[in-house]
């Protein structure tokens, strides 16, 4: 029977590929649904990427509740507080990374994990030759106020930056194309499939990780980040918490912006000494072995094949 990865109309999360895609591999069949479809589906393990669940227990059905960042501004700490209190009790929490933990400050006798994000096992297999770029600058991610979008577009339509083109993956972007609808080298598309991401990534000069300084963005993992990594493509990021431990654990050179980035100008650019690190640790196999949950499901699934592993794999 099949594990039911539940979403809340956010069918793009990279988790829903990555945790698919092993499970598949060892034999346990996942299903990516909604709430709405769940009744429909005959299923071992409810997994919930949260959100919000007020469910109820359902006899025989694992419960999991996937935390993958905390809540956003504005009243980001209220919104914290009411999803811990009014969640159902699941059998297993799991959180992207300690500081999401601390957020959420669960204090009953739930078991919890980290899952650190991760990137597919096929974003590290190169075919030898690239294709041509087409892009001077990518930009992957949410494009919304509260991370400040209006500071990276409008500095594409200032000074020598306005004859370089900037590739904005993303979804919801219709205001902003709208509001930057007279500049030609400010480009916009989305959503695309994962091989679509990569894509557009190894055809662009510069990857861009332009995350704000402040909680809750500059403590979780950036997706992007690792997917630029894993292409190889050299890196221009702001300077926050999690890039800066990022660096000093997997090592890499990457060109810092100020905040406002009044000095991302194309001759820094150009002149910067780039260098992109090892991947191997980042996949997705590598990250569910290593977070300990396959001994929570190993009883669950008792005719599997379950790989040989240690947490430190």
């Amino acid at each position: 029977m099949s594990i039911a990865l539940i979403h809340h109309n956010k069918a793009f999360l990279s988790e829903l590929h990555g945790y698919s895609h092993f499970f598949a591999g060892i034999g346990i069949p996942c299903e990516v649904v909604t709430p709405k479809e769940l009744p429909l589906l005959k299923r071992k393990i409810d997994w919930y990427f949260m959100g919000v669940d007020r469910s109820h227990p359902i006899p025989g059905i694992f419960r999991i509740h996937d935390y993958l960042s905390p809540s956003t501004p504005p009243a980001r700490r209220l919104k914290d507080w009411g999803k811990r209190w009014i969640n159902a009790r699941p059998d297993l929490r799991i959180f992207k990374n300690h500081y999401t933990r601390q957020c959420f400050g669960f204090s009953d006798a739930i078991p919890e994990l980290l899952m650190n994000m991760g990137i597919a096992d096929e974003w590290l297999q190169t075919t030898g030759q690239r294709p041509e770029k087409s892009f001077d600058f990518i930009y992957i991610g949410e494009l919304s106020a509260a991370r400040q979008t209006n500071i990276l577009l409008d500095r594409f339509t200032q000074g020598d930056l306005r004859e370089r083109t900037l590739l904005l993956l993303s979804r919801n972007y219709e205001q902003w194309q709208r509001q930057y609808a007279s500049h030609p080298n400010i480009l916009f598309k989305g959503p695309v499939d994962k091989a679509g991401v990569k894509d557009h990534i190894l055809r662009s000069r510069f990857a861009i990780n332009y995350i704000p300084d402040r909680e809750p963005f500059n403590q979780l993992p950036a997706t992007k980040m690792l997917e630029y990594a894993a292409c190889g493509v050299p890196i221009l990021s702001t300077s926050y918490p999690w890039v800066r431990q990022f660096q000093q654990q997997y090592g890499g050179n990457y060109l810092y912006l100020s905040p406002d980035l009044h000095d991302l100008t194309w001759q820094r650019v150009t002149d910067f000494n780039y260098h992109t690190p090892a991947m191997s640790d980042w996949t997705w196999g590598h990250q569910i072995k290593r977070s300990g949950i396959l001994e929570y499901l190993r009883p669950l699934y008792t005719n599997i094949r379950w790989p040989i592993y240690t947490k430190e794999d």
